[in-house]
């Protein structure tokens, strides 16, 4: 029996039967982002914390103290994977970065892990994680991960525990669970488990452009243009991105700042909901997607109307994408040529924006102790802002500050210029009435 008024407490442990009560747990409250009650026994960071100080010292999981499991490690690193992008939690990042090895070092050489469920539970969490089952270089051996697990199907449609065995039930439905996770990895959807409303396509075509720009860091100034997208991000978005650990070695060799913010807080936004259930074949998405839609054609004008931001730079390359695609609108070549202006306008918005708040954070910063050696820099810096419209200032940190004290430090000179003319006229008058006096 759960104690008076429902609860759980010390005694009715979530983690009383093992392991993995705490990671059904921590799935359950993730699904739609349930909030635990006030003062709750048992919040997000306790079973957080549960879950990642259960880690064995080889990098895997067990239902209870003993050896460490395939399957158990897995269902544990699909419970902690939403928050692997969470930079406050260092040892979240370990212990997923540690089960990963460890499961890599745990799969044969054909590419599996010795059956259709534990393939099923590996390919379930690596999605999970943003990580890709047939091309990760941890999870291919002679054959990729999910190629091992079809090797598990059998001519009646249905997966064998074993090869060559009967078709199971059990694995059957692991595998189709595997099957349907690797299908929304490969389109950017939301992860098995998560049951929210699906993410918009702008918010998966968003995510796309981010996770190439983090796959591709090479120096420092993509680092900084990395870092500034996923730092706009919101918690629920953050979740799926999936080159953190890039991000933050390149936040690391360039000392940048990785914005860390609660997930555990900002990830419970409910205490109730009804899950929802989306065809993968049906969702749209922007990949092949055909034609210039009636939405399209009010996007575009919504940014002939209202003009183009920074902001604008993933809307009008997605407006252009399916400008392209569609030989038969009307005006194409017209409607192509102005989305690749407006798109070529936000960019480079954007890069000056970036450009400027990476100067002032290295350079300028705080405003009101910039010496004078950097007046040159801060007068350069206020006058680039200046030239940026009035509703792109506000996103340049610290620009009034900047222009403000740009125009103060111009005014000082001026008075201290003007000071020293009349000083040397006054000198040169003096000089002038004792020479006539000498003369006489």
């Amino acid at each position: 029996m759960l104690p008076e008024g429902g609860g759980r407490d010390e005694n009715n442990s979530v983690g009383k039967q093992g392991l993995n009560g705490w990671i059904f747990a921590l799935l359950t409250l993730d699904t739609m982002g349930y909030k635990t009650p006030e003062g709750a026994e048992f919040d997000r960071e306790r079973i957080l914390d549960e879950i990642v100080s259960s880690q064995n010292t080889d990098g895997g999981f067990s239902l209870s103290k003993g050896e460490s499991d395939i399957d158990i490690t897995a269902m544990a690193l699909q419970a902690i994977a939403p928050y692997y992008n969470d930079f406050s939690r260092d040892d979240v990042r370990k212990s997923v970065d540690k089960a990963v090895e460890y499961l890599s070092g745990k799969q044969d050489s054909s590419g599996t892990f010795g059956s259709a469920e534990a393939d099923s539970q590996v390919v379930i969490a690596l999605c999970s994680l943003g990580i890709d089952p047939e091309a990760d270089s941890r999870f291919v051996k002679s054959s990729d991960l999910l190629t091992a697990l079809l090797s598990y199907q059998n001519s009646d449609g249905g997966f064998s525990h074993e090869k060559g065995g009967d078709s199971d039930e059990l694995a059957t439905g692991q595998a189709l669970c595997a099957l349907a996770a690797q299908k929304r990895f490969e389109l950017t959807m939301r992860r098995i488990y998560d049951m929210r409303e699906e993410l918009s396509v702008l918010q998966r075509e968003k995510l796309d452009g981010i996770n190439g720009r983090l796959s591709d860091i090479s120096d420092e100034e993509s680092a900084e243009k990395a870092l500034k997208l996923f730092n706009d991000l919101d918690c629920d978005e953050r979740t799926y991105v999936r080159y953190g650990a890039e991000l933050e070695n390149a936040a690391e060799k360039y000392s940048l700042t990785l914005s860390d913010r609660a997930f555990t807080v900002e990830l419970a936004q409910t205490y109730h909901g009804n899950g929802c259930v989306y065809s993968i074949e049906k969702t749209e998405i922007y990949k092949g997607k055909k034609g210039f839609t009636k939405s399209d054609r009010n996007k575009l004008e919504a940014l002939r109307k209202n003009g183009v931001t920074s902001g604008d730079c993933t809307a009008t390359a997605v407006l252009l994408v399916h400008a392209k695609a569609d030989e038969s609108l009307s005006d194409r070549d017209k409607i192509i040529s102005e989305l690749e202006e407006m798109n070529a306008k936000a960019n480079e918005l954007y890069s000056e924006i970036s450009d400027l708040n990476s100067i002032i954070s290295r350079e300028l910063y705080p405003v009101d102790s910039v010496g004078k050696d950097k007046k040159e820099l801060l007068e350069k810096t206020a006058e680039r802002i200046k030239k940026l419209p009035e509703s792109e200032r506000k996103k340049v940190t610290s620009a009034d500050e900047i222009i403000k004290e740009a125009e103060d430090k111009n005014v000082t000179v001026y008075v201290i210029s003007a000071a020293a003319v009349l000083c040397a006229v006054g000198v040169f008058t003096v000089v002038r009435k004792k020479g006539k006096k000498c003369v006489r």
